[in-house]
């Protein structure tokens, strides 16, 4: 957990994120928006959530669901991994997309011009 702590902190410093994808590259993840989306979500804001990362609204309720399942029914015996895999699919024929469709714009479909590769060839 420290180190997860240190992490984020220099990654944070350093870089201005902590997404190991971007970090190294620059360039936004598959995963980008999902947490802001997810918490757009969570407070109400649908069209906000929709613009950060669309695929949130899979994922948020299939992590519920998880949750629900495994550690409130304790049904730790269902297979899990078929819905994931999908989600995740869509997540990265979504990303696809979004490179096509929206790079570079907005936050998070930015180019991070700090990131260990420009950092490594300019050495």
């Amino acid at each position: 957990m420290l180190v997860l702590l240190v992490y984020g902190c220099v990654t944070q410093i350093v870089f201005g994120t902590i997404c190991p994808f971007v970090v190294f590259s620059g360039f936004p993840c598959p995963a980008c928006g999902l947490t802001r989306g997810v918490c757009a979500i969570l407070t109400g804001h649908w069209k906000m959530a929709a613009a950060y990362n669309i695929t949130a609204f899979l994922w948020l309720p299939a992590l519920i669901w998880f949750c629900f399942m495994r550690y409130i029914a304790g049904k730790n015996k269902i297979c899990w991994e078929p819905v994931f895999i999908v989600i995740a699919i869509i997540t990265v024929i979504y990303y696809i997309y979004r490179m096509k469709a929206c790079f570079p714009g907005n936050p998070p479909m930015c180019y991070h011009a700090k990131n260990v590769v420009t950092w490594l060839l300019h050495l």
